[in-house]
């Protein structure tokens, strides 16, 4: 007796159990129903429907298919579940949950959501700046800390042809296609290949400092130009060139020292305009050179005795300038002069017989030259048949004769130009 009634107070308790169980189940299915109907807009009218999802079990797909079709439509990602207090939750990876009791509501919230982020997106993309907020307050502070006053003039002059190009826009905005087009408008191809170098270091550094997530210029095709390679002149040339030069009447003293000046230092034609009374130490036969090109350019070399004699026949500008005149100029009156060679071509010559004729080492030549490689040095100025073409070729005869008669030629080079400046004034006035 005492089994059988252990037994069945155990099935007892079992179905105890099972009616805990089953309560809870209809709590939770009652929670669901509240949800539904609170899903409807109307909710007296939504019971009949209840009652009919009730029978067939498809309440909660049809909620879920209506919310799945507004995520379609307003073209999002997502997934819908409806929790067991009725809310109806939309999950998204682009806005995170969006709690709603009615379709209506949710889709209500899910639109200002989307809205809220384009205005966002749009901010922001105003917000990054035109090719000339860009330069003046981040592009052009750098370059001044680290190039000359002669480069930045060119950076500059550069800067306005974009500009002018009509160019000035956010720096997300350009197209390859557009800067191809602008750059076809400049008629030489150095200033093109200028210009789009320049255009290249902006963008590319704009990218660097992520204000922009491309550079435009990594599409656009190189500008190929054939430079004219400079060469030194020969002795020959060297001789005409300074007879023909202290000859002409047409050509100012001033103009004529400058050119001398160039030949006798190595300068180049922006260098030696900008020497001034402080750059020349008379005593320690030292003259500084205000590096043009890059920083690294800037340099002190021997005050050559020529040269020394050449500024001491000119009385400096108020402002301690020995030459005043214009790059531009400085080109175009050597033509009088020679239409077979350029004005460069001087600083050629002089780093040429450095290395070929006073044989002195790639490296001080180097820093005679302003050059940051002495590389570049011997591939540049390691050319002795410049000089004399027909001697250089000429195989009966040893090096060391060769040597001698260039030498011998270069001091009478040297004594063209000693005597002209025995006869210059002791004061010349500037130009």
């Amino acid at each position: 007796m005492r089994d059988f009634i252990a037994h069945h107070a155990k099935i007892a308790t079992n179905a105890v159990d099972k009616i805990d169980v089953a309560i809870s189940e209809i709590k939770q299915a009652l929670k669901s129903i509240v949800g539904i109907l609170r899903a409807y807009d109307d909710f007296d009218t939504a019971i009949p429907v209840v009652y009919e999802y009730a029978d067939t079990g498809n309440g909660f797909d049809d909620t879920l298919e209506l919310v799945n079709q507004m995520i379609i439509k307003l073209n999002i990602k997502g997934s819908v579940r409806i929790r067991p207090n009725g809310l109806i939750e939309l999950r998204t990876p682009a806005f995170g949950s969006i709690y709603g009791r009615t379709i209506p509501e949710l889709e209500r919230k899910l639109t200002a959501k989307i809205k809220e982020k384009k205005q966002q997106t749009k901010q922001k993309k105003s917000k990054v700046p035109t090719l000339s907020e860009f330069y003046n307050d981040i592009y052009l502070p750098k370059k001044q800390q680290t190039v000359t006053p002669n480069t930045l003039r060119s950076i500059n002059r550069s800067f306005n042809m974009v500009i002018d190009g009509g160019l000035d826009i956010p720096l997300d905005k350009f197209k390859a296609a557009d800067i191809e087009k602008f750059l076809l408008t400049i008629e030489k191809t150095r200033t093109r290949q200028v210009v789009r170098c320049f255009l290249n270091n902006l963008l590319g550094y704009a990218k660097q400092l992520e204000i922009t997530d491309r550079n435009a210029c990594d599409n656009v095709s190189k500008v190929k130009h054939i430079e004219q390679k400079g060469e030194a002149l020969s002795f020959d040339e060297q001789k005409n060139f300074f007879k023909t030069l202290y000859a002409a009447a047409n050509i100012p003293i001033n103009k004529k020292l400058y050119y001398t000046f160039v030949y006798l230092t190595g300068t180049r034609r922006s260098e030696a305009i900008a020497v001034r009374t402080i750059d020349v130490d008379f005593e320690k036969n030292v003259l500084h050179i205000p590096g043009t090109k890059t920083r690294t350019s800037d340099r002190d070399i021997p005050l050559f005795p020529l040269a020394k004699a050449l500024l001491q026949k000119i009385t400096p500008t108020a402002q301690g300038r020995f030459f005043t005149l214009e790059q531009a100029k400085a080109t175009q009156v050597i033509k009088k002069v020679t239409t077979e060679h350029h004005l460069h071509e001087l600083r050629h010559t002089f780093g040429t017989i450095a290395v070929c004729v006073k044989k002195l080492d790639a490296k001080t030549v180097a820093m005679f030259m302003g050059h940051a490689d002495a590389t570049m040095t011997l591939n540049i100025y390691t050319h002795p048949e410049q000089l004399d073409k027909a001697l250089f070729f000429d195989g009966s005869i040893s090096d060391n004769v060769k040597l001698e008669r260039l030498r011998r030629q270069y001091d009478e080079v040297l004594q063209i130009i000693t005597d002209f400046l025995d006869g210059v004034p002791t004061t010349v006035p500037n130009f």
